[in-house]
């Protein structure tokens, strides 16, 4: 995890992230369009554990899903114990506070 970052700063590391990955589909429905990166433990949680997440980059944490699969309907601010990646990145988490 990178700290210390200003926001733009991590947005920019976050771009570059989705442009380097080989992923070029949705995680769950395999979808090739309309991709955008989205946040395996959501971002809103990360901030009531109390980790600054305009500050901290972490790509551990990213992952591709298509605009349809991330929309508050379908995961929004909510876990996704599917994806197998929830589980150790949630403790790893925890474990900072």
């Amino acid at each position: 995890m990178k700290e210390g970052i200003t926001h733009k700063e991590k947005i920019k590391l976050e771009q570059e992230w989705f442009r380097k990955t080989n992923n070029k589909c949705c995680n769950k429905c395999q979808r090739t369009e309309d991709l955008t990166i989205d946040h395996i433990v959501p971002e809103y949680l990360l901030e009531q554990f109390g980790i600054d997440v305009k500050r901290n980059y972490d790509p551990d944490n990213l992952q591709v899903l298509c605009r349809r699969c991330g929309s508050f309907h379908s995961k929004g601010n909510r876990l996704d114990f599917t994806n197998p990646k929830t589980k150790p990145l949630l403790l790893k988490y925890l474990s900072l506070i």
